[in-house]
């Protein structure tokens, strides 16, 4: 496991998850001058406000101002990772672990321990989280009018969904975007992890399009549910300023799958397992695009 001791947590941090009572330890502060961040992105697998709550999309994306770069790594729902406070569990259990925390059910605690568990397993700070859930995702593709998709390979499942798509060129409304990134049969969580990042860069593409960044306002308003944050304002008008020149070849997209193996908890549970002593250098060097 990656050594916690470079990158502890602060008394001030400790304090507030013991109270459940702060927000702070979500993102650090962003100076006037800083012009790289991390975010945590996360998608919640859920359909109601209770404690049984898991971000079962969990991806970290670096956007660089300077070399106009958005390097983005999602990270498996299943990875057994040390939940700092609690043990080991799946890296998903972390947002579940953080709503314990609250009184009343806190997004920001929550998504505030997801944040620390990358940390403390990766070595990778973070700056600001962006959340939605599946309830709400839709609403943000159908915002912007449908996504454009180029799906590599036809597929069909016939179990849970009983639907498919067709390989080449596919316009998604949000429904249809929603099941696009929520299959993963028959090709596994490597290939709704490859559509979940097919279907966010279909977005951004859009988002650049001229017509789509002059409604960004009223874009912001009419989804002011569907996805929340803490990313500070300033920072998101950086992000949002710097949007029309980032180019489509300055977007990368990566799984950490190939670099993790099946295993087993002692209570039978399905785990990916990795080798702690590479895989955090090898985040936080991918992410630096090394």
């Amino acid at each position: 496991m990656f050594d916690a001791s470079h990158y502890p947590l602060s008394r001030r941090d400790l304090f507030a998850l013991a109270l459940g009572a702060a927000v702070a330890p979500i993102g650090r502060a962003a100076a006037q001058d800083q012009r790289e961040f991390t975010f945590l992105v996360l998608g919640l697998d859920t359909r109601e406000q209770n404690t049984d709550q898991r971000s079962d999309v969990i991806m970290v994306a670096r956007v660089d101002l300077d070399a106009l770069t958005v390097r983005t790594l999602s990270i498996p729902r299943d990875l057994y990772v040390e939940i700092p406070g609690y043990g080991y569990e799946k890296i998903n259990a972390a947002y579940q672990r953080g709503l314990t925390l609250s009184s009343d059910l806190d997004w920001e605690i929550a998504a505030g321990l997801t944040a620390q568990t990358v940390t403390h397993n990766f070595g990778v700070p973070i700056d600001g989280t962006a959340m939605t859930d599946m309830n709400r995702f839709p609403a943000i593709i159908d915002a912007v009018g449908g996504v454009d998709v180029d799906n590599p390979y036809a597929f069909y499942d016939d179990t849970y969904f009983k639907r498919g798509f067709p390989a080449g060129e596919l316009h998604l409304d949000g429904a249809d975007a929603l099941v696009f990134c929520r299959i993963r049969v028959p090709d596994g969580d490597g290939g709704r992890v490859m559509r979940q990042h097919l279907v966010l860069e279909a977005l951004l593409q859009k988002l650049r399009q001229p017509d789509m960044l002059a409604r960004i306002p009223e874009l912001i308003a009419a989804l002011n549910d569907a996805v929340k944050t803490n990313i500070p304002l300033d920072v998101r008008a950086r992000l949002l300023a710097a949007l029309p020149t980032i180019q489509p070849e300055n977007l990368s997209f990566t799984n950490i799958e190939e670099l993790l193996w099946s295993d087993y908890t002692s209570g039978g549970a399905w785990i990916y397992q990795g080798d702690w002593s590479t895989l955090p250098g090898y985040v936080q060097s991918w992410l630096a695009g090394q």
